[in-house]
């Protein structure tokens, strides 16, 4: 089987170990690099199973661009399957994916999003009647600070991405006033992410519970 995995970042340890494990179960494994500058690191870094290496530009600010690339890779190659390493790739695989002529390795977009969108798992929670902190989406500020004065929700809040992954809010921070809040969240709106297809990357605002934290760490080899 011809399998082409075309990641969003050069150096993937996730990458590396698929195309070994795949490779030596005698699939034909095929790499794209989202960058040309990297393009030569990506071929020394990947593995000897790779068989083939291409150029496909940034999903995260091209998408459409990006899905035609693959499009043509698959054609050109006979690709059988193409798998994604990341969210931001596997959203615009998953949107885009009628386009690919080859089998995609991930669910239809409604389901994708479905699964990766924070404000849906805290919908869902809510309807189930599990206690959730109060959640506002975060398309402008000024729309959130109108909902959090309707909810009585007062600072601190917790303003955190609707995802993980690959956005500049990488991880959960606590804004104390209204000047922080607009800071993070311009923060993550200004890396440009492409709608439709990342419209759920929208930061979310939560207010600030009080509690003991536990963190649980395994190893895994």
């Amino acid at each position: 089987m011809n399998i082409l995995i075309p990641p969003r970042k050069v150096f993937g340890r996730n990458v590396l170990a698929s195309c070994r494990a795949l490779g030596r179960a005698r699939h034909r494994m095929h790499v794209l690099c989202a960058s040309r500058r990297f393009l030569g690191t990506q071929k020394a870094l990947t593995s000897k199973y790779c068989l083939e290496y291409g150029y496909w530009p940034d999903p995260m600010k091209t998408p459409e661009a990006s899905t035609e690339a693959v499009a043509a890779y698959c054609r050109e190659h006979d690709i059988d399957l193409v798998i994604a390493h990341s969210d931001s790739v596997a959203a615009t695989l998953s949107y885009y994916k009628d386009r690919i002529p080859a089998r995609v390795a991930e669910p239809d977009y409604t389901i994708f999003t479905n699964g990766v969108d924070k404000c849906q798992t805290i919908c869902s929670a809510e309807k189930l009647g599990v206690p959730a902190p109060r959640t506002i989406e975060c398309h402008t500020v000024d729309g959130v600070l109108a909902d959090m004065q309707q909810r009585g929700i007062d600072f601190p809040v917790v303003v955190k991405p609707k995802v993980r992954g690959d956005g500049v809010l990488s991880r959960a921070a606590i804004v104390e006033t209204e000047d922080d809040l607009r800071i993070k969240c311009e923060q993550l709106a200004s890396f440009g992410k492409p709608e439709p297809i990342h419209d759920y990357e929208y930061p979310l605002v939560q207010e600030c519970i009080s509690v003991e934290l536990y963190d649980c760490c395994t190893l895994g080899n």
